[in-house]
């Protein structure tokens, strides 16, 4: 039996083990495409990384609206809110149009194989049952400096004025950038991380502002993130072997709405061990955790 695990799945393990085990270890996981939360961001990442590429914004508004209803993916998924729907998705895309020009004026695609490095997918192999995937929505070339960096789109709903706190030591992006060796080659120590981030201010959905945060990354910093990751998959493996995954009550409220699993998330009765499917997907990098760790050691 073969355990995937992502950036998502770790963040539930830390916000509530017992929420990991719920959503990730057994049946009865609801998908993550009939979220709202997850269609918004789908369709924002969608319309800007449109725009980035080519400039055109009724293109890039087109494909924010396939990609919240997820017609490019072939089903349809049309959970809404007030503050989270298709207009708003739209209007937020519209608003990062000045901030994506800018971006678009210093940084360039950066190549792979003759081809732009899009939505590029990895798979670090931690052990035999566990391994780690991700999806790089662009890496990037600086036309200045020549500096690489991994580029990431998000949205959030959080009324802050400095948003730095939430993605400076984010550990999604330093993940991600192990692709950048087979992009720029192993001589590239230095390299940043960059988190363009749509902000809704208002009940409404219409109140905006755009965020681009870019933060300096190095070899030390990935070879950390090897090792932690190793450290949490021993540590969810001790939990398996005991039965045991500690409901963390101060995460049952989180942006003050209840957890999905309140209320029932101290219910043992039905849990089922979850049935994996194969995983059919044709990663383009296949890394071993223990041979990323051991070269990054070397090169430091």
């Amino acid at each position: 039996m073969k355990i995937r695990l992502s950036h998502t799945t770790m963040n539930s393990l830390f916000r509530c083990e017992r929420l990991f085990q719920l959503t990730r270890l057994l049946e009865g996981e609801i998908g993550r495409k009939t979220n709202e939360n997850f269609c918004f961001g789908h369709a924002y990442e969608a319309g800007c990384v449109t725009y980035f590429l080519t400039g055109d914004k009724d293109r890039a508004l087109f494909d924010c609206y396939l990609a919240y209803h997820g017609l490019e993916d072939g089903y349809i998924a049309i959970p809404e809110t007030v503050k989270k729907n298709e207009l708003t998705a739209c209007n937020l895309v519209i608003a990062s149009f000045p901030k994506l020009d800018d971006l678009r004026d210093e940084w360039e695609v950066a190549t792979f194989d003759g081809k732009q490095a899009i939505q590029l997918s990895f798979r670090i192999d931690i052990d035999d049952v566990f391994y780690y995937v991700g999806y790089l929505d662009l890496a990037l070339k600086n036309k200045y400096t020549a500096r690489h960096a991994v580029l990431d789109f998000k949205t959030t709903g959080l009324n802050l004025h400095v948003l730095d706190p939430l993605y400076m030591n984010s550990n999604q992006l330093i993940g991600y950038s192990v692709i950048l060796d087979a992009i720029v080659g192993k001589e590239n120590a230095d390299y940043d991380v960059y988190y363009f981030v749509g902000q809704i201010t208002n009940t409404d959905g219409y109140g905006t502002r755009i965020s681009p945060l870019i933060f300096p990354k190095s070899l030390k910093d990935r070879l950390n993130f090897f090792i932690t990751l190793g450290i949490d998959v021993k540590r969810i493996k001790e939990m398996m072997e005991m039965g045991i995954f500690p409901q963390r009550g101060e995460s049952c409220l989180k942006f003050n709405k209840p957890c999905s699993e309140f209320g029932t998330c101290g219910l043992h009765a039905l849990d089922t061990p979850k049935k994996e499917e194969p995983d059919e997907t044709e990663y383009q990098f296949t890394f071993k955790l223990d041979e990323l760790i051991q070269d990054h050691i070397e090169r430091i």
